[in-house]
């Protein structure tokens, strides 16, 4: 009978740890999101579940996780980082320091007609520049500027495909 009770005790006690080990993984190291839109494709589209880390300091040509000016939580890809400057052209390409970035698939990237920003644009200290993979939504920092350090909640760990759900 004691045997019997001791199991159910360290049954519960496993329990009790496994439940706050993923309260304390998924508060402070990991941030789930699902995609809404296509702002991201094709690398992540409408319904991917994508988890962010939180602990890594972000680094250039990573999709990150961000809170917008609205305080909305957006995914974007950083393509210039503090002191690097920033300039687009007519037909659609952009520069990062005098030199265009190597991008997996090339999209032309031109400004939106009422763009709040004037370029050329040096990113300033703890500040990314952020693009959307879909280069046809404007609604990423050619629109609003730079995206500050603190508002960078986590860069991309893994992605799960999720269709028809």
């Amino acid at each position: 009978m004691k045997s019997k009770k001791y199991t159910v005790i360290f049954f519960l006690l496993k329990t009790a740890l496994l439940l706050v080990s993923i309260y304390l993984v998924s508060a402070y190291v990991l941030i789930p999101f699902r995609m809404s839109g296509n702002y991201m494709s094709p690398y992540f589209r409408d319904g991917d579940l994508g988890f962010f880390y939180r602990l890594k300091k972000p680094y250039l040509n990573e999709i990150v996780l961000y809170e917008d000016e609205k305080g909305q939580r957006r995914a974007g890809r950083i393509v210039a980082a503090s002191g690097q400057t920033i300039e687009f052209s007519e037909n659609g390409s952009f520069l990062v320091d005098g030199c265009q970035p190597a991008e997996e698939i090339p999209y032309q990237t031109f400004l939106p007609k009422d763009s709040q920003v004037t370029f050329p644009l040096t990113v300033g200290k703890d500040e990314y520049f952020l693009l959307n993979d879909f280069r046809g939504i404007d609604s990423d920092s050619r629109r609003w500027g730079c995206v500050k350090g603190e508002k960078i909640l986590g860069k991309m760990l893994f992605l799960l495909r999720r269709r028809n759900f």
